[in-house]
């Protein structure tokens, strides 16, 4: 069914002036016996507290509401448009997603930001998660995740607030012994790990796909790819110290969904490659490596 058009002529006349009008006139009227009722939520206002505000603090206190209504009426529709302007500055939807670009959301003043996401979630959220929304654009680190309710949820990715209509899963742990030489197929990863010795160095030092380790200094007895674990840490390739990989994932800018499907090339407990991203310090080439194992990674639809 279309919306209908409700129109109240008299909403503005008080009761007293139908009543008069009514007597002048020698018009008949009924009465719905269900308005004296108190029971009735509006009925207890009407009949019980406005004759009190009536009778104690303003004699016009039906005038007062009415003009208040009309001042409060005109302010939102100022708002609205407001509103609605900024709307299509700060939101945009993709993939079924609503995204905000948090950083423009906020120039703009508290009740813009409020009447946005109201205007976005009015009656799926309260005013308590509108301002945990605002306080995790203003305040949270990235990735941070709130969930609204079981089956939404909003987090801090790159520039925006992104709401998504239910939780995404976390990943499963996976964990894949490698064979050397040969090709490794990882399942649900959509990847394959190619490796093979060589007995001469190569002309070049790799790519981001391509990594070298001295044979020498390997188990491969030990060598898997999984996923993270927690308390990992490793030397990455030309620096000093072991870094946590949790704040590698961070200064690598990798979003904490992700962080759970970034393949790991591991020798026991030493991290040998962040596939794809970075190589460890572990296992390195020098002047006396005698072997060398190459280890390239291919996405299924590169082979």
């Amino acid at each position: 069914m279309g919306s209908a058009a409700i129109v109240r002529p008299l909403i503005e006349i008080s009761r007293e002036e139908i009543l008069g009008y009514l007597k002048e006139n020698s018009l008949k009227f009924c009465l719905d016996s269900s308005n004296r009722k108190t029971e009735y939520f509006r009925n207890k206002i009407r009949l019980k507290l406005l004759p009190l505000l009536r009778k104690n603090y303003n004699r016009n206190i039906e005038g007062a509401l009415l003009r208040l209504s009309e001042i409060l009426k005109e302010e939102n529709a100022y708002w609205e448009r407001v509103v609605e302007r900024v709307l299509h500055e700060v939101v945009s939807w993709k993939s079924g997603k609503i995204l905000i670009d948090f950083r423009r959301f906020l120039r703009y003043n508290v009740v813009v930001q409020r009447r946005i996401l109201y205007r976005l979630f009015g009656g799926v959220v309260s005013l308590h998660q509108i301002e945990s929304i605002r306080n995790l654009a203003r305040k949270s680190s990235q990735g941070k995740r709130i969930y609204l309710g079981n089956k939404f949820s909003v987090r801090k990715e790159g520039d925006f607030l992104i709401f998504s209509s239910s939780p995404e899963r976390k990943f499963k742990k996976f964990n894949y012994s490698i064979r050397v030489p040969g090709r490794n197929e990882i399942e649900g990863l959509n990847l394959i790990l190619n490796t093979r010795i060589l007995n001469s160095r190569p002309v070049s030092g790799g790519s981001a796909n391509i990594v070298y380790f001295d044979v020498d200094k390997i188990n491969f007895q030990k060598l898997i790819v999984r996923n993270r674990q927690e308390g990992d840490r490793f030397r990455p390739f030309g620096l000093r110290g072991t870094k946590k990989l949790s704040d590698f994932f961070i200064d690598k800018k990798i979003p904490r969904r992700l962080r759970d499907k970034v393949p790991l090339l591991v020798d026991g407990d030493d991290i040998l490659w962040v596939v794809g991203i970075r190589r460890a310090d572990k296992a390195r080439i020098t002047e006396d490596t005698k072997k060398i194992l190459e280890v390239q990674f291919l996405r299924e639809k590169q082979s």
